[in-house]
């Protein structure tokens, strides 16, 4: 029996491959995700990225990774994550009607202008009774942040405002967007939400703010030599473990800037 990652074992492994900020949310994310596990396959990883997400995971089915990118393809190439990878757009899915058993979608679809394209798709080549697991950030993400919240608390609403506005046009948002919402796109396209749950407190958030910009001299190194860490084992990796740690166990929300679904395409 296959032991199950707690979060601070994916924080772990991700601050040895990754700049802090993702490692901070990809950790919460990856326990989300993991919690509707065993998957159904083949699984199409929507939105595959570089591989990092995908090699967290036990392989115990066919992982299909698709990406709009050919750098992120030939990174995650490098890793053991997919069995299949392909440069492709989701709004055309290379796959056939019904051929796929479980769909992940991990901060991808946010990023994608035609949603609503990309989700008929998505219904298209799921199986009936397969399943969509997706994570977004929500319409708090922007008022939530670091930069929003001191700006605002200094009586500067407007800056704040444009503090997140730009924070998300930086980040290429083009869907930030409540449950309601998320809930009535699903629904249209004949999905269930079977559970959702929203994640990332404001005290969370703005630590995940703040990362960004401790992680500056790691995009620095990205640029130069397409590693974000050259030293996994360094010492300063321990450091930020054990200051990012306490902020991934934190209490329910109902008003998190990030929203993790569980969806069912009915019959």
């Amino acid at each position: 029996m296959s032991v199950i990652p707690t979060k601070e074992d994916y924080l772990r492994r991700h601050l040895r491959e990754v700049p802090l900020f993702r490692a901070l949310l990809r950790s919460v994310e990856c326990s989300l995700v993991h919690s509707g596990s065993p998957f159904d396959g083949p699984i199409l990883d929507l939105g595959s990225g570089d591989g990092v997400f995908a090699s967290m995971f036990e392989q115990s089915t066919e992982w299909i990774g698709i990406d709009p990118s050919f750098q992120s393809a030939v990174q995650a190439q490098d890793r053991i994550g997919h069995s299949k990878l392909a440069v492709g757009d989701g709004c055309r899915l290379p796959l056939p009607n019904d051929s796929i058993g479980t769909v992940i979608s991990n901060s991808v679809l946010e990023h994608i202008p035609d949603l609503d394209t990309t989700l008929n798709e998505v219904q298209r080549v799921l199986l009936p009774g397969g399943r969509l697991i997706l994570t977004v950030p929500t319409d708090r993400f922007a008022e939530l942040l670091l930069g929003s919240s001191i700006l605002r608390g200094l009586g500067l609403g407007k800056l704040a405002k444009s503090y997140g506005d730009w924070f998300n046009k930086h980040s290429l948002h083009f869907h930030t967007d409540s449950i309601r919402v998320w809930q009535q796109r699903l629904e249209e396209r004949g999905f269930t939400v079977l559970r959702s749950k929203e994640y990332f407190t404001g005290r969370t958030h703005r630590i995940f703010d703040m990362a960004h910009y401790v992680s500056l001299p790691r995009l620095v190194t990205y640029k130069l030599t397409g590693k974000w860490v050259l030293f996994p084992e360094s010492w300063q990796n321990q450091v930020f473990y054990y200051w990012l740690r306490k902020y991934l166990e934190e209490e329910e929300t109902k008003a998190g800037a990030y929203l993790f679904i569980e969806a069912r395409k009915e019959q």
